[in-house]
């Protein structure tokens, strides 16, 4: 519960950080993120859920083909930038070390924590959301829980590393100064001050739809613990923890107050899901192997469809 309120705030923080291109105060955009949120999250998850899913797939789509008009424009740097992931994962320009176990180390460190941010796997946060779900089976819902990872992760990620390593912005002058800007600069290299602004669009619409579901699991997480009454006002604190977010506090410093506390999180969370392994296989055999019932009668409707065509 206490690991969401950095998380909001680190959120928020990202949001806030790409105004710069509409010449906005960063206060005021914190303020608008949390109004916005404030009244999407009052109205209930019924809400929450018809928000995020009108705004995640526009957003993540849009976000997608520009990167692809990135790559057409670069076309000729796309074989060379998948030779610099795979030669360069391990080393200095993955991550800052002296030597190279430290620089092993640090690229590790720093690939899972930000993975683990993005796609919440192992986490244990999700599930708040995906209980919510009206299906036959929880095998059904747990397969939308892993394809999100896979579009947020292996998707929706990799095009923006791709962007930013065709565009060659990484190496350009400020990169390092302010890396949180690269995904900007690439999209600007193509389509010019329009791409910084897309780009700002963008992650402004990723981080509130993310703070109005994080704020959602985090007031359930105080249900649980104590009670419907007091959920009610722990939903405040979020909400003042967008605010403070928006602030100007540095991202290197929420970021490390977030890693600190999500690595608490996951290791009761990862024992658990070891612990739940043979009731989550007995749930995938009933789902897949039963006959004229979930899966197969999903595939038996699919075949008479294509029969009567």
């Amino acid at each position: 519960m206490l690991e969401i309120v950095p998380s909001v705030a680190t959120q928020a923080a990202s949001a806030t950080n790409q105004v710069i291109v509409f010449g906005m105060d960063e206060r005021i955009m914190g303020v608008i993120i949390a109004i916005i949120v404030a009244i999407v999250c009052f109205g209930g998850i019924k809400r929450i859920a018809t928000v995020t899913d009108k705004m995640v797939p526009i957003m993540a789509i849009v976000y997608m083909i520009g990167a692809l008009i990135i790559f057409v424009a670069n076309i000729t740097a796309v074989p060379k930038a998948f030779g610099l992931i795979f030669a360069n994962a391990f080393t200095g320009h993955a991550a800052v070390g002296g030597f190279a176990g430290a620089t092993l180390k640090a690229a590790l460190r720093w690939g899972a924590a930000r993975g683990v941010y993005s796609n919440e796997a192992g986490m244990g946060t999700a599930p708040a959301a995906h209980v919510a779900a009206e299906v036959d089976h929880p095998i059904r819902q747990a397969i939308w829980g892993v394809f999100e990872v896979i579009v947020d992760t292996m998707i929706v990620c990799t095009f923006t590393a791709l962007a930013v390593l065709v565009s060659g912005v990484w190496t350009g002058e400020g990169a390092s100064a302010n890396p949180g800007n690269l995904a900007q600069l690439a999209y600007g290299s193509v389509f010019g001050n329009f791409g910084n602004i897309f780009v700002a669009v963008c992650v402004f619409f990723f981080v509130l739809s993310t703070i109005i579901v994080i704020t959602h699991y985090g007031e359930r997480q105080a249900e649980f613990l104590f009670g419907s009454g007091f959920a009610k006002i722990w939903r405040w604190i979020y909400i003042v923890a967008t605010l403070v977010g928006g602030l100007g506090i540095t991202l290197e410093r929420l970021y490390s107050l977030t890693d600190f506390l999500l690595g608490i999180i996951i290791i009761p969370n990862m024992l658990a899901v070891i612990l739940l392994v043979p009731q989550v296989k007995e749930l995938q055999d009933e789902y897949f192997n039963t006959p004229g019932k979930y899966y197969l009668a999903d595939m038996a409707a699919k075949e008479q469809a294509k029969a009567n065509k």
